[in-house]
């Protein structure tokens, strides 16, 4: 598989993971699990609370100790693991942590794939700025998809949401 296709699927994945279950989310936790607005309002509060730290933490220990794509590569299964738990769980509180563990994992990806997209790039004497927006893209067509597999499928308000982003994943 040449560069651009291996790295429009990465991408493709990367966000087909995400729109598997962060725009529908929520209505699993009003409709199905009860939760009230302060308690969405506060899941969805971890995505900022892990997007202010985490994607410079684990920038640094990509940039100094260890490779990107093995700092991504455990993001990623530690992103596994928390969704599976995420299908479990039924309470409030154990929504937050789980969603927090999960944006912890998940929030330092997003800066992760274009480090390693742009040093693939670079490394095949490829122009970032003509060759990356065509690859980039495909993360947001991937969004798109599975955030309308979700609903087609009638899982927005299931715990199978989640299952779909853990089988985007692996």
């Amino acid at each position: 598989m040449n560069l651009k296709l291996q790295l429009k699927v990465l991408s493709f994945l990367q966000f087909c993971l995400w729109g598997s279950w962060l725009t529908t989310l929520g209505s699993y936790m009003f409709v199905t699990l009860k939760f009230d607005g302060a308690a969405i309002g506060a899941v969805y509060s971890s995505l900022g609370i892990a997007a202010v730290f985490m994607p410079t933490l684990l920038g640094i220990v990509a940039d100094k100790w260890i490779s990107a794509k093995w700092v991504y590569a455990i993001c990623h299964l530690v992103g596994a693991l928390t969704l599976w738990l995420a299908a479990q769980v039924t309470t409030p509180g154990e929504m937050f942590l789980v969603i927090l563990l999960n944006s912890l994992a998940y929030m330092p990806t997003l800066g992760l794939i274009n480090t390693i997209s742009y040093y693939r790039l670079q490394s095949a004497d490829m122009d970032i700025v003509t060759d990356f927006p065509p690859i980039r893209i495909w993360g947001t067509i991937g969004f798109i998809l599975a955030m309308w597999g979700v609903s087609f499928s009638g899982f927005e308000l299931s715990h199978m949401q989640l299952y779909i982003g853990l089988f985007y994943i692996s």
